[in-house]
């Protein structure tokens, strides 16, 4: 018994290992499928070794044809530098016991069903790799073997890194500004315009990055609600007055439309973004002299939510108007409001988003969501 410090060391015979790889060359139906897919695939016998695999695998790695890898292992056919440290290569050393790819082998070999986890590797030839692995049975006649599937994650996950790290210090940046902005308004005057343009601009910068802060967040489907007790008509009433006092808002009259209170457990942060996005672009759309409406409906189980403007839409932007980055607006720079709104409502508030567009009535963007959302894990 060869020595080992986590999985068997044993190997195949040579004339039954080339036996099986004859048997996975011959099904042509496999061999089509194997190139067909964009990731590295290989095929395994139960002693891990490899007996196929696709041609992105072997140009990757250099291999030049299949032999020069048949009958090695993973780790030894790309030189993982913890295949070394065994008694008998790949599988074999105690940090073998902690990599991703070993243990969804493992995995599919003892539940014989799909395994999947993230590999971390370190490589001779080319530094550190990260990949998804996927493991999945396969029978053919009489043989039990096994499909790996590799995809390369790397990128994705420095990506992700490096966007945990810059929102997190661009709003460290954004809140010093705040803070700094405060203690000017509190040292000289709090009625100073241009002091309180400051104010106001720091808070509106900061807004705008947590909004794509967690727009990232929600599109990956890593966002999390915070849902909370709170009553509606306040609620509305601080929006109202909110954008009243917008910059969009000057020469406009914004009006509220109040139905009965009502006690409301949703994410309130959420939310209040998505009817702020309403209201600007509403506000935005609409002329001095105009009139834009802000209402909610209390109904039995759910909240209506709406808000209407005098401006009829085209046809074209009526069945474009939710997609990312399409925007009305002639200026760069736009186009994630309306995409936003329907995405953290229908995903997250596990509400409906709906809009009419005609005249005489004009545009009217409806957001029904629960009174009371659903358990954090629920996909009601």
């Amino acid at each position: 018994m060869l020595a080992t410090d986590y999985l068997p060391a044993e190997r195949t015979p040579e004339d039954l290992l080339f036996k099986e790889s004859e048997v996975v060359a011959a099904n042509r139906l496999l061999q089509v499928c194997l190139e067909a897919m964009p990731e590295f695939i290989l095929i395994l016998n139960k002693n891990r070794e490899i007996i196929g695999g696709n041609q992105k695998f072997l140009r990757t790695f250099g291999f030049e044809k299949l032999d020069e890898a048949m009958g090695k292992r993973f780790g030894d056919a790309v030189e993982c530098v913890n295949s070394k440290l065994g008694p008998n290569g790949c599988g074999t050393s105690v940090k073998c016991r902690t990599c991703g790819l070993t243990n969804s082998i493992v995995n599919c070999a003892e539940t014989n069903s799909r395994s999947i986890n993230e590999c971390y590797l370190t490589l001779r030839a080319s530094d550190a790799v990260e990949f998804e692995v996927i493991a999945s049975p396969l029978q053919l006649g009489p043989y039990d073997f096994l499909i790996l599937s590799l995809r390369d994650i790397s990128a994705e996950k420095r990506k992700k890194i490096l966007e945990r790290v810059f929102f997190h210090d661009v709003l460290n940046t954004a809140g010093g500004l705040q803070g700094l902005a405060s203690i000017i308004a509190m040292e000289t005057n709090s009625t100073n315009e241009e002091v309180g343009m400051m104010m106001n601009l720091t808070e509106r910068l900061i807004d705008e990055i947590k909004l794509h802060r967690d727009l990232l967040s929600a599109e990956k489907g890593e966002f999390f609600c915070q849902p909370q007790w709170f009553k509606i008509t306040p609620f509305m009433r601080e929006l109202k007055t909110l954008y009243a006092g917008h910059k969009i808002a000057e020469g406009k009259e914004l009006i509220l439309d109040e139905d009965e209170n009502a006690d409301i457990y949703a994410d309130k942060v959420l939310l209040s973004r998505i009817a702020g996005n309403l209201i600007k672009n509403a506000l935005e759309a609409s002329l001095p002299g105009e009139r834009v409406t802000i209402s909610y409906t209390v109904l039995l189980e759910t909240l209506v939510l709406s808000v209407n403007n005098p401006k009829v839409l085209t046809q074209r932007i009526k069945s474009q108007l939710f997609q990312r980055s399409f925007t009305t607006k002639k200026e760069p720079g736009h186009g994630l409001g309306t995409y936003s709104v329907k995405l953290f409502t229908e995903k997250y508030l596990h509400g409906t988003v709906t809009l009419t567009s005609h005249a005489p009535d004009g545009t009217t963007v409806y957001i029904e969501i629960p009174k009371v959302a659903p358990e954090p894990g629920r996909k009601d």
